[in-house]
């Protein structure tokens, strides 16, 4: 799963969509326009520094890429590093 503050709008209405016990239309509504309304952090000069840790699959996923985190990439910059084994 990806940080709600770097969700498109369409991945958090897919997530809320998914919830159980299922959720209506207007709070499925409520909620992702909260959510938008969060990611506007990114616009704050100086902009923050941020850094979150994201699962390698889901960065892997073509849909993901393409989507570039918030509908254009525009928040920052995606690192990978690599995956660390245990022992």
């Amino acid at each position: 799963m990806v940080n709600g503050l770097l969700q498109s709008e369409e991945y958090a209405r897919a997530v809320f969509a998914m919830w159980r016990p299922l959720l209506d239309e207007d709070t499925i509504e409520q909620r992702v326009s909260a959510r938008l309304d969060r990611q506007k952090i990114f616009s704050r000069r100086p902009a923050p520094l941020l850094s979150f840790v994201i699962e390698e699959s889901v960065v892997r996923r073509p849909r993901w890429r393409r989507r570039a985190v918030r509908g254009g990439g525009g928040c920052g910059r995606v690192r990978v590093h690599p995956r660390l084994q245990a022992g």
